[in-house]
């Protein structure tokens, strides 16, 4: 009789984590036309990832969320356009928000990146922006399933420990609450259904991870600033302030 192998069983779930937070960060990236290819390959994958997900306790109502996602993402091609107001910046929610605290805050996420090796992300966006966090628990996840791989016990659990305390102390934070206002804004579009796939995601990897968090809603900061000004840091935000798929309104 053969047995299950649970270290295989631990690096399939990892490798599906990664594909399912690279797909969540790609929902936000900003728009080049060059990742419509990988956009579409990275799509056809995201829902056996996910049943794979589905075996460790995800709950069906993911599936649904995530099918939602992928059928009116590839009606809006968001790999071709994607870009959100300031808001999807961890930093104007409190209590990061504020230029002080938002500078202690940017810190804070810049020190889990550099613990791994990530002295520079390479990105058009700021270290708090939701697309870069996301981007960061995928890379967790893919150094985890090469640890499981390679039989390498201590770093597979500090890779688990450091997505719990990241998920916890930073993601569980603020972008539930920013998803739930795309949902209340998008209607039935792209930036509703990007909202209830990534709260729905989230809050089954605080599941999985049992990742301490603040179960309070925040609200964002109050700007005065514009958009294109709450978004300065972004190499796109010239290119991108009308074309984003997922919309420009959010209440």
């Amino acid at each position: 009789m053969k047995t299950a192998d649970p270290t295989g069983s631990r690096e399939e779930l990892a490798l599906a984590r990664a594909v399912l937070y690279r797909f969540a960060s790609d929902l936000f990236r900003a728009p080049l036309p060059e990742r419509e290819a990988e956009w579409q390959r990275q799509s056809a994958g995201v829902l056996a990832s996910l049943e794979v997900c589905r075996e460790d306790g995800a709950p069906a109502e993911l599936t649904t969320e995530l099918e939602a996602c992928v059928a009116c993402a590839d009606d809006a091609d968001p790999a071709s356009g994607a870009r959100l107001a300031a808001m999807a910046f961890e930093t104007e929610w409190p209590p990061a928000a504020g230029d002080l605290a938002r500078f202690h805050h940017i810190s804070d996420i810049s020190e889990f990146y550099r613990a791994f090796g990530l002295e520079r992300i390479q990105s058009d966006q700021r270290a708090d922006h939701l697309s870069v966090e996301l981007a960061f628990m995928h890379f967790l996840c893919v150094k985890e399933a090469y640890a499981e791989e390679n039989a390498l016990a201590d770093l597979a659990a500090i890779c688990r420990d450091a997505q719990r305390r990241f998920l916890g102390e930073h993601l569980a934070r603020w972008a539930p609450a920013f998803c739930a206002r795309l949902e209340r804004a998008g209607g039935t579009g792209p930036q509703h259904s990007a909202g209830r796939f990534v709260e729905a995601w989230l809050a089954d990897e605080l599941r999985r991870l049992a990742a301490a968090h603040d179960e309070r809603r925040s609200e964002p900061a109050a700007v005065a600033s514009s958009p294109a000004q709450r978004c300065g840091e972004c190499l796109h935000t010239s290119a991108c302030t009308d074309r984003s798929p997922l919309g420009s309104s959010i209440p």
